[in-house]
């Protein structure tokens, strides 16, 4: 992944070591990440949760370890009692098995691509599985029809980074009659893309990460990195979030987001 090394050694509050592909950098008080295999069995091992949907392949090149990047959109508990009723009763979180409507997972090591479908579950009504999961190119056209599956597309970007693209849909899509039948899908296209190199830390840092996106609903973004400096280090980094605007707009027109500054706050995207 990192090709041959071609400098020595730098012994520099751990010891730093330059291959063809990046810098390695490790240190006798480095810890493995908790969160790691816990984010591999959300999206990469075993089975969902019932009434859940997950798959997971190998859609990109194995590349230098950066961890494990989680792309999640869900309907934030903001008090407004519609999002109370269709939404994921939680704020931001960094936990792994965070609830949402669809989630994405990108092992950076081994290029392994996992999606998650969580059951859609309305007020006091009996919660209906998640649709069935489609890898296909035609979740990057922005849509709102009431075809009953959850589309989804991986692919490399640039130098070392991914694109996704989403097109999920609520279980209530083909039930006749409800009120909830028609409310559009979750149309999402993220870039996301290694920052660059840290000179002063000798390390590579998060991912830039741009969307076109429905403004609604929330989208978070994360990195887990596979061994941390000590173990008083952040064991989930953040990459960008961006708040939801009204359920009328998952048929409104998208927006443009972007954020260059990973690994540190703030952590609100830009968006136009």
């Amino acid at each position: 992944m990192y090709g041959y090394p071609i400098t020595d050694e730098l012994q520099q509050e751990g010891v730093t070591q330059m291959f063809e592909h990046g810098p390695i950098r490790w240190s006798s008080n480095e810890t493995a990440n908790p969160l790691i295999p816990r984010a591999n069995a959300q999206f990469f091992q075993g089975s969902p949760a019932p009434g859940d949907l997950k798959e997971s392949a190998t859609l990109l090149p194995k590349g230098p370890d950066r961890g494990i990047v989680v792309v999640r959109g869900y309907i934030g508990d903001d008090g407004n009692p519609v999002n109370h009723s269709l939404g994921n009763h939680r704020l931001w979180s960094t936990e792994p098995e965070a609830s949402s409507k669809v989630a994405i997972a990108w092992d950076t090591a081994t290029g392994q691509v996992g999606i998650y479908v969580d059951q859609s579950c309305v007020g006091d009504l009996p919660c209906r599985n998640a649709k069935p999961l489609v890898r296909t190119e035609h979740a990057k056209v922005v849509q709102d029809d009431r075809t009953p599956q959850n589309e989804y597309w991986a692919e490399p970007y640039g130098d070392g980074g991914i694109r996704v693209d989403v097109s999920a849909v609520n279980s209530f899509v083909d039930v006749p009659g409800s009120q909830y039948a028609n409310l559009g899908r979750i149309n999402a296209t993220f870039h996301i893309h290694p920052h660059g190199y840290d000179d002063k830390n000798k390390n590579f840092t998060g991912f830039d990460v741009d969307t076109n996106k429905d403004k609604y609903p929330s989208w978070e973004v994360l990195r887990y990195p596979r061994l941390l400096e000590n173990s008083g280090s952040p064991q989930a980094l953040w990459q960008g979030t961006v708040w939801q605007g009204s359920i009328l707009d998952l048929k409104a027109p998208q927006h443009l987001c972007y954020r260059n500054d990973p690994d540190h706050a703030p952590v609100s995207m830009t968006c136009n």
